[in-house]
């Protein structure tokens, strides 16, 4: 683990692959707030122990980035003091700031068409988009704040296989992009 102070407000913490398995907020996208927030705290006393920064009590934002070479930087900044969150109420409990990621991986395209269409029946917000491997011939459906786990769009474990979140980053660099916006919507119409 290494720890950089950017400033008063800010820290980039960087975890091996190995140590980004500690924190299930960095690895597991489908947690409640309850979970994410006692992950993120303990990282947050790590930090603490080893630098003396205390960044617990404060209104937080953390953006997570995992790249490709099994290492994760995570930049935490407080919002306290900050102009453009002076008129917004900024929760006591830390809150990870992406919107959440949900990868769902396909065998054909028939399938995924299928699985579309039944998700744009439900209201659903949020972005989505298609990625196809011509290697493996498995078609990807990225989108937000959907989870099989959820009572319902569980009927997406018969359609497909839901991946963690974080291969949302090597799927959008190294697969071909079939649609980048509204992807449920468009393909709903082709099935």
């Amino acid at each position: 683990m290494e720890i950089i102070k950017i400033n008063e407000n800010a820290i980039k913490v960087i975890l091996d692959k190995e140590e980004c398995l500690n924190y299930d907020f960095i690895i597991d996208a489908d947690l409640t707030e309850r979970e994410t927030t006692d992950s993120l705290n303990l990282l947050l006393c790590v930090i603490k122990e080893k630098t003396g920064i205390d960044m617990a009590d404060r209104g937080l934002l953390v953006q997570v980035y995992i790249g490709n070479d099994d290492v994760s930087e995570i930049y935490i900044c407080s919002t306290e003091g900050d102009e453009m969150y002076k008129d917004r109420v900024v929760p006591q409990s830390t809150k990870r700031i992406s919107a959440i990621k949900s990868v769902f991986r396909f065998d054909s395209l028939e399938i995924m068409l299928s699985a579309c269409k039944r998700l744009n029946t439900i209201t659903c917000e949020g972005s989505s988009e298609v990625y196809y491997d011509e290697d493996k011939g498995k078609y990807y459906l990225v989108c937000q704040n959907i989870s099989s786990k959820e009572l319902r769009y569980s009927f997406m474990n018969e359609y497909s296989k839901q991946l963690k979140s974080p291969s949302f980053y090597y799927i959008k660099e190294h697969l071909k992009c079939l649609c980048n916006n509204n992807a449920i919507s468009i393909f709903s119409n082709l099935a």
